[in-house]
């Protein structure tokens, strides 16, 4: 089982004597993305003195006391943000393992990575994936470099390299864009496979496709921003409360087929089914129609 830990702006904050922004309120969120619902489990405030790296070990502690005994996850995968050899580190020394991508800005490893990797040409990819959806075509490859038991530079609990490179091409438009991503993992290449870890790349993103594109779009998080939410301890409260609801909505979804036809329900329906349930008894009312 796996979790993705990502950062997520909430609010901007506004001094109540200076009325200036002063702060923009951000949380980490963790999703299990290896579950069928993608639910998320837990979220924390970063503090105003630091950022989403330097929260990262209070994080991992609060999620060991949580989860430590449960068994529910084996490993951590973050995004460039949430990466460093000392995040790294800390997650190996809390016996669990990471799969954590890396840009430019974490220097060395990610130009050893390049340097190893970025010339491999697809026809000698050790796995390959292509999906069709919305009219467009996305096909990915994947290499991987063994960094045997000594791990690389200051990574010593590494175990290898991973690129993955991604071919969209966009039917209608006639477009075709490419982009590379490169993840640094403690797991060895027998424990992680090319395939399983093309998997992994993939559903690395579901913390952002299946939790805060569905608070948005489907909860419309952002046009919903009542005054009291604004201050700090209002927003992680609103966030906390709209976290649980969508957990709820997204099981239900998972959970319900249409008889006629076993196809899953759009959020929309499960969501207005939801509230027909909630509100069954206020419809008639112009209570109902204030909400």
């Amino acid at each position: 089982m796996t979790l993705f830990a990502e950062r997520y702006p909430l609010a901007q904050v506004v001094t109540p004597t200076e009325g200036t922004p002063y702060a923009l309120v951000r949380v980490h969120t963790v999703t299990l993305i290896s579950a069928e619902a993608s639910v998320c489990v837990h979220q924390r405030p970063i503090a105003g003195h630091t950022n989403e790296n330097g929260s990262m070990p209070a994080l991992l502690e609060e999620l060991k006391a949580a989860y430590g005994r449960s068994r529910l996850f084996s490993m951590v995968t973050t995004d460039a943000g949430n990466t460093s050899c000392g995040i790294a580190g800390k997650i190996v020394a809390e016996g669990l393992e990471y799969f954590a991508q890396i840009k430019s800005t974490h220097g060395a490893i990610h130009g050893e990575a390049q340097s190893v990797l970025k010339h491999r040409r697809k026809a000698r990819a050790h796995a390959t994936y292509t999906d069709t959806q919305n009219g467009r075509v996305a096909e990915y490859h994947l290499w991987r470099y063994d960094l045997s038991d000594q791990g690389w530079l200051d990574w010593s609990h590494a175990r290898q390299v991973v690129r993955v490179r991604c071919t969209v091409e966009h039917m209608r438009a006639g477009v075709v864009t490419v982009g590379n991503r490169y993840y640094v993992t403690s797991k060895t290449p027998d424990a992680l496979v090319p395939r399983t870890a093309l998997t992994l790349c993939r559903s690395h993103w579901r913390c952002e496709n299946c939790t805060h594109w569905t608070a948005d779009a489907e909860l419309m998080e952002d046009r919903r921003r009542p005054a009291w939410s604004r201050h700090p301890m209002g927003s992680l409260a609103v966030s906390a409360l709209r976290m649980m609801a969508l957990c709820i909505l997204s099981m239900a979804r998972k959970l319900s087929r249409f008889g006629y036809t076993e196809e899953t329900p759009s959020w929309g329906q499960v969501a207005e089914h939801f509230l027909l349930e909630l509100c069954g008894s206020t419809l008639e009312t112009t209570a109902f129609d204030e909400v």
